[in-house]
């Protein structure tokens, strides 16, 4: 090919890149979309399921400084083993305010306890407090509420005991993720030794 062909070619290309970039009006359309739902979850459930305290998270007595996280925080004043634990939202946005139902959930203890040769103790009522319910704010990500324990129960069986109680959460305004909706807290006596 000659030289005088190819120049031209070469500003033939460039002519036409350039008019593509700059001849072309360009114009923004936003377009409905579907969304998905909020859906609502446990992020402790993210274990298969199981949110398991088998080691010690040296606080104890105090809760740590913020952005510190912890497992459990053990109250001697008050006799209680507090596990922290929340319901989140997922979703494109935070928008609504709405209620949480939170369950105990003993199913889920018995399934898990179908594999084990010792299996895991059910919290007995009367040994632990639960709320019923959390209210998710509007504009808010996550809602918070606490297990508490009783400590003497678990230091009457420390170190081998080990207990267990399932946490369910629901709502009638928003739908759950069903694989992160019930988490079986698992609470190792050695831990207290």
């Amino acid at each position: 090919m000659n030289k005088k062909i190819s120049k031209y070619l070469i500003i033939a290309l460039m002519s036409s890149v350039f008019l593509s970039f700059f001849s072309c009006d360009y114009e923004t359309n936003y377009r409905d979309a579907d969304y998905p739902d909020q859906l609502i979850y446990m992020p402790a459930a993210f274990n298969n399921g199981k949110y398991v305290i088998d080691e010690k998270n040296g606080t104890i007595g105090v809760h740590p400084l913020p952005g510190n996280p912890y497992r459990y925080v053990i109250d001697e004043a008050k006799k209680e083993f507090r596990i922290p634990l929340g319901v989140y939202r997922a979703g494109v946005n935070n928008k609504g305010a709405f209620t949480v139902d939170i369950n105990v959930n003993s199913e889920v203890i018995a399934t898990i306890n179908q594999g084990l040769t010792t299996p895991y103790l059910l919290i007995p009522s009367g040994k632990y407090t639960l709320v019923n319910s959390v209210e998710m704010q509007d504009g808010a990500e996550i809602a918070t509420f606490d297990l508490v324990v009783n400590l003497d129960l678990l230091r009457e069986n420390a170190p081998d005991g080990i207990f267990a109680l399932g946490v369910e959460i629901s709502s009638k305004q928003r739908e759950r993720n069903p694989n992160l909706c019930v988490t079986a807290v698992i609470i190792h006596t050695k831990i207290l030794e």
